[in-house]
């Protein structure tokens, strides 16, 4: 298995004049989004970041991430992926304990954050629109041969990472006020876009996909941007979640598919919003909150996929239009098992048939938490020589198939 994004190769060299990523109204092809992302390889490369070096991303969601995303991994360095939402202190606190020595991120940041970013360990800091009075603009860091200079043969090289190096450091949660992060191999990664790919019924077309999910969150950057451009489809960057800008391109254009929330479905339909299922294919992405995941009444009028997830775990399970009340097929590799709730004890041990429990799952796709003191015993263990994460979720088992519980006094989960 290849590093993650060598498949982009092949939709740069079918449809190069195609469109890659729409941005604002603001098209880039795939020859220049592939280009673009070499030049940034070959920049960091220049500055001595190789195979396994971690480039940090503090950006809004748009091109200038993408681009710094894919040519780090084209590098084969390491993304550290950090929510736009977070401030200065928190993103010098993560850069300072992942040992992180490059970030890109905006001028208006830099300026608000200054005395933090320049008292910190950074040896490269980019600024990707205004003037860059401090660091690097981004525009004259790309201004470069790219990763193998003139000598390259053609410019689509990628530096080989094999799938088990790490390909992404990502903030889904917080636990305790502090953010909660997990590692992503490039296997991982790979294995999850397959394996949703399988589960939704993609043809592997191109396709156009509404982005609404935040990039900085790894189901958004994942599912949404990457397995797009992998597919060779269309990207169209939304940058902020707005309800009436959602419908408005859903009239105006043909959107092949659209991830969502339960949050965001909620108010397309208070909206008044509809999506014809013959047109749009819809995941709902269903977060575990208290012990079950929320809105699951909404969107039946739609023929919806429901994706169902926990910050721990990333995506686990792909529920059908036509299943109801299951958590619905495991994504392929993806081992289950329902143990006793979260108690004193440190038994998990599996429960009867029928009987509610909480699911825990294993597998290539599921992330790593960089510091597992964070979930505490009752959240992983290991059993089968296996290293198990529980999700919160509450289900029981009937016919070998999750079903979904209500829940009287669930366990929080980060």
């Amino acid at each position: 298995m290849a590093n993650v994004v060598d498949g982009i190769r092949t939709p740069v060299m079918q449809r190069p004049a195609g469109a890659a990523i729409t941005d604002t109204d603001d098209e880039t092809t795939y020859a220049e989004f592939w280009k673009s992302c070499d030049r940034f390889a070959g920049a960091i490369r220049d500055r001595e970041y190789t195979q396994g070096d971690r480039i940090a991303v503090w950006l809004p969601d748009g091109r200038d991430l993408l681009v710094t995303a894919v040519g780090t991994l084209r590098n084969g360095g390491t993304i550290v992926l950090l929510p736009a939402h977070y401030d200065g202190e928190t993103v010098v606190d993560v850069l300072e304990g992942t040992g992180t020595t490059a970030l890109v991120t905006t001028a208006d940041r830099v300026a608000s954050n200054l005395s933090r970013l320049t008292s910190s360990s950074l040896r490269l800091l980019v600024t990707t629109d205004g003037e860059a009075t401090v660091g690097l603009g981004f525009e004259k860091l790309l201004d470069n041969d790219g990763l193998y200079s003139s000598g390259s043969r053609t410019g689509i090289e990628v530096i080989k990472r094999g799938p088990d190096a790490v390909a992404m450091l990502a903030y889904p949660a917080t636990v305790d006020g502090d953010p909660f992060s997990v590692t992503y191999t490039h296997g991982a990664i790979t294995r999850t876009m397959l394996g949703v790919g399988k589960l939704l019924e993609s043809t592997g077309s191109p396709r156009t996909q509404l982005g609404v999910l935040p990039l900085s969150h790894p189901t958004g950057f994942v599912l949404d941007a990457l397995a797009t451009l992998l597919a060779g489809g269309e990207y169209e960057v939304t940058r902020r979640w707005d309800v009436e800008r959602v419908q408005s391109r859903l009239e105006e254009r043909s959107i092949d598919r659209l991830y969502l929330t339960s949050g965001m479905d909620t108010e397309l339909l208070a909206d008044g919003g509809s999506i014809e299922p013959t047109e749009t294919t819809v995941g709902i992405v269903h977060t575990v909150h208290d012990g079950r995941p929320k809105s699951l009444e909404n969107g039946d009028e739609w023929d919806v996929f429901r994706l169902f997830s926990s910050p721990m775990t990333g995506v686990t399970h792909v529920r059908g239009p036509d299943e109801d009340r299951t958590l619905g097929q495991p994504l392929p590799g993806v081992d289950t098992r329902v143990v006793d709730t979260v108690t004193e004890t440190d038994a998990f041990e599996p429960v009867a048939a029928g009987e509610r429990g909480t699911l825990a799952v294993s597998g290539p796709t599921v992330p790593t938490p960089v510091d597992d003191t964070q979930l505490a015993n009752e959240w992983t263990y290991r059993a089968d020589g296996k290293r198990w994460l529980r999700t919160g979720l509450e289900v029981r088992v009937e016919d070998g198939r999750h079903y979904l519980t209500d829940t009287e006094s669930p366990p929080t989960s980060p």
